[in-house]
């Protein structure tokens, strides 16, 4: 990894993890996103469930992603 892509992935997480009220950007938009998710599908069981955890926060990191190369 060099030294653009390291501090490119260090603003990422610095981002991220700002606070908003007593959550950090990145939890709140993953929340807000699993919210969206759930409320879509209804999982019925756990493994379900859990595949909306994990693509709630895929798609966090990538809309935070998107916002960073815009700026």
């Amino acid at each position: 990894m060099d030294a653009i892509e390291y501090n490119n992935r260090e603003r990422l997480r610095e981002f991220g993890n700002a606070p908003a009220s007593e959550m950090s950007i990145r939890a709140r938009i993953a929340m807000e996103t699993l919210v969206a998710i759930v409320g879509v599908e209804r999982p019925c069981t756990d493994e379900v469930y859990n595949q909306c955890v994990e693509r709630a926060i895929i798609l966090t990191d990538k809309l935070i992603k998107r916002l960073n190369e815009n700026v």
